[in-house]
């Protein structure tokens, strides 16, 4: 698969020591992995698959950044701590560092992404993120599942798993835990009939309801419900156990970077998210860079090296 990495990185991302990994810093408080997912055109959904799954259709996907893992309780609680939020209560088997958050709700990511400067996925970037051009129902490809590749109920997973543990089931671009360990919450909201309306000529984004889309799978389900094509769905406010997220990142001058797709094939433009947009995006770190601030006033005297440059 042919990658295009751009010599210009959005601001505050770097690349990182290990090849094919960047990471991306909050104001020294934490630091995310982040993978490139370069531009393309691939087939998302199956024929196979379940109704909202139909017709498998062409979509062409701009590149962007997306991060390596799903975000860990340690990255959210950093969030919490510095943003004055209320942590999300733990599961049954406790909130450890390097699992992936969970029992938060679409709001709750959404805020984690605003305090960053990043989004969540879009439905389909997700699933061209995880299976790439070549049709993949995993991401790995097409060996069986294995304990190496995902955490999920047929290999006896009774909660989540560490992330990034399951090296096996990396992606065509490095993303890890695209299938199982959590359900990921998306951008758009869900819609049954989102392919289907594609197919017909009617690319607008889904229209608003009371759930949002959700993707990978998790720990709770079996391998089929964790293949790349599967589509799931979450209300605004459902906070569970084997529900997180990752982040997305949009790539500077994306235009520039574009496969170009026909303008038959190409999406209509979606409206610019509290991520995307510079001005919105420079809001947030400013709000971040402020509450940054007050925190090592408050914590005048203590060692803010305990949190800093900490990695989900």
């Amino acid at each position: 698969m042919t990658r295009f990495i751009r010599d210009e990185l959005p601001p505050r991302v770097q690349r990182s020591v290990t090849p094919g990994v960047f990471t991306l810093d909050v104001e020294g408080f934490l630091s995310l992995d982040l993978v490139y997912v370069s531009g393309g055109t691939f087939l998302m959904g199956s024929d196979e698959g379940d109704p909202d799954e139909r017709p498998q259709h062409q979509r062409s996907i701009r590149p962007f950044y997306l991060s390596r893992v799903p975000i860990t309780w340690r990255a959210f609680r950093i969030y919490c701590k510095i943003a004055g939020c209320v942590e999300p209560n733990a599961p049954g088997w406790g909130a450890l560092d390097d699992h992936p958050v969970v029992n938060v709700s679409r709001e709750d990511a959404a805020g984690f992404c605003r305090w960053t400067g990043t989004r969540l996925p879009y439905e389909e970037e997700w699933e061209y993120a995880a299976r790439g051009t070549d049709q993949r129902a995993y991401p790995w490809g097409t060996s069986a599942p294995s304990t190496g590749r995902l955490v999920c109920r047929d290999f006896g997973a009774q909660s989540t798993g560490p992330v990034g543990a399951c090296r096996d089931g990396a992606s065509p671009f490095g993303a890890l835990d695209m299938a199982g360990n959590v359900w990921e919450f998306c951008e758009d909201w869900h819609d049954s009939r989102a392919y289907s309306r594609y197919v017909a000529g009617d690319r607008s984004a889904a229209p608003m309801g009371q759930f949002y889309a959700i993707r990978g799978g998790s720990w709770w389900n079996p391998s089929l419900r964790c293949r790349t094509f599967v589509r799931g769905r979450g209300g605004r406010e459902e906070r569970v156990d084997r529900l997180g997220f990752r982040i997305a990142l949009s790539c500077p001058n994306t235009n520039e970077d574009s496969m170009s797709p026909t303008e038959s094939d190409k999406p209509k433009k979606k409206p610019l998210t509290e991520g995307e947009d510079p001005k919105i995006a420079r809001q947030a770190l400013d709000d971040a860079k402020r509450a940054a601030a007050e925190y090592r006033n408050k914590q005048a005297g203590a060692d803010p090296g305990s949190t800093k440059g900490q990695s989900t």
